[in-house]
């Protein structure tokens, strides 16, 4: 079958939005197939050659995890490539290109012995409440930013969030200490305000510069009040900020931190506490609230392994074979 490269890459990316692909994961695939394109032009796909790979490659600066990720991504590609046909079934372009293993980063995870004292070390309410949905919600700094005053609803104790990675909404709970968080913070927000809320402004928004007075006086302008003036219909420009100010004040290295942070530390906590009380579906639960649909994603975030864990628990202290102890205990008072 003749297949140019472009219109290959145009079918791929239906393809993708036919299996409903995230849009995110759908620009993720196309990026390094854009790559390819500028780099061999449009060929026809079944001319495709490891030499056309390599020559995507040449020269680049990307770091050897851009570039796993990118191989990844081509063997996709090149696999649905050959299943369709556009080129033969026994050839693959990628062949001979492995993926370099690199160390497994070590993410930060705040213990929830600390959530209290990290809401504590804010700077303001407003940097308050971004810190309690986040770590309260699991959500994405992104969806902490966008949420509204009239996505809560304090009767049926529910948030809806918009999933900035699948696009769609999603009623999350709202948990008794993100509702104590939430009703404190809208007491400081309407007396600020100095009216009810209005349901379409930011639950979180962004704050402006402070209150000066309309007149100087000798000649400077005094501060009316040492708060930030609210602005409810404003988003955050740097939602990541106030986390990592109370990260800083917490005495943590703030390196590649924010709002995932955050999510990866209440996801973690919660799943200790689900696993605690003995409930064997912790994952699962915990896989939901993030929004994963796969459950090894949510096993890499976390920063456990389920396996390893499962074996310690099942053995740690206890004997491998019963019926071999049971049978060890008897020879022993036979002898005895």
């Amino acid at each position: 079958m003749n297949m140019t490269l472009g219109n290959a890459i145009d079918n791929y990316r239906r393809h993708l939005q036919a299996r409903n692909r995230a849009e995110s994961t759908i620009q993720n695939s196309i990026q390094p197939l854009r790559f390819l394109y500028r780099a061999v032009g449009d060929i026809q796909i079944r001319h495709l050659r490891p030499q056309h790979i390599d020559r995507m490659f040449q020269d680049k600066t990307w770091s050897v995890s851009t570039r796993n990720l990118y191989i990844g991504y081509l063997r996709r590609f090149t696999a649905h490539a050959r299943r369709q046909g556009w080129m033969p079934r026994d050839e693959d372009p990628m062949d001979g290109w492995e993926i370099d293993r690199v160390p497994r980063k070590e993410y930060l995870r705040v213990p929830v012995e600390r959530f209290g004292e990290l809401m504590d070390a804010t700077d303001h309410p407003r940097d308050r409440i971004v810190i309690a949905l986040g770590l309260f919600t699991f959500c994405r700094s992104s969806e902490v930013s966008t949420i509204r005053v009239r996505d809560l609803d304090f009767g049926r104790n529910e948030v809806e969030v918009f999933r900035w990675k699948t696009s769609q909404p999603d009623t999350m709970p709202m948990s008794s200490e993100l509702k104590a968080e939430l009703l404190r913070w809208f007491a400081y927000y309407e007396h600020r305000m100095g009216e009810t809320l209005h349901s379409n402004w930011l639950v979180a928004p962004a704050l402006g510069p402070v209150v000066l007075s309309n007149s100087p006086v000798n000649g400077r302008f005094e501060k009316v009040t040492d708060e930030q003036r609210i602005k409810p219909e404003d988003k955050m420009g740097h939602p990541y900020a106030p986390v990592q100010r109370a990260l800083a004040a917490l005495g943590y290295d703030t390196h590649q931190t924010g709002g995932h942070t955050l999510r990866r530390s209440g996801a973690r906590a919660w799943f200790d506490t689900l696993r605690a009380d003995g409930y064997d579906g912790a994952l699962k639960r915990v896989a939901s609230m993030l929004g994963h649909a796969d459950t090894r994603v949510t096993e890499r975030y976390l920063g456990l392994g389920i396996e390893r864990m499962q074996r310690n628990e099942m053995l740690a202290g206890k004997p491998m074979f019963p019926s071999m102890a049971t049978q060890h205990t008897l020879v022993r008072l036979v002898g005895e």
